[in-house]
């Protein structure tokens, strides 16, 4: 069986957001992944305005992430994440 490649969207200030994700990625038999960075909340918006994404992964516990469902344009996905457990 072919692995699914998904396309993830991983929002990090420091190079340990981007790490240890990266690590647990490596070692998934069952999916590849195509990982897009962005540097900050501003980029990542930015990002996903461009492109398309099966999963995005940033820390909330961020001061500046405070609100920031609250910026996302697709208000309908917004719901969707606060209904699954995503702080709002």
């Amino acid at each position: 069986m072919k692995p699914t490649t998904l396309r993830l969207l991983l929002v990090a200030i420091n190079p340990t957001d981007v790490t240890l994700p990266r690590a647990a990625l490596e070692h998934d038999r069952l999916a590849h992944y195509h990982v897009t960075i962005a540097e900050s909340l501003e980029e990542g918006l930015t990002t996903i305005t461009r492109e398309s994404f099966d999963a995005i992964l940033l820390n909330l516990d961020r001061p500046d992430y405070q609100g920031a469902l609250a910026t996302i344009v697709d208000e309908e996905g917004a719901l969707r994440a606060v209904r699954a457990g995503a702080p709002d």
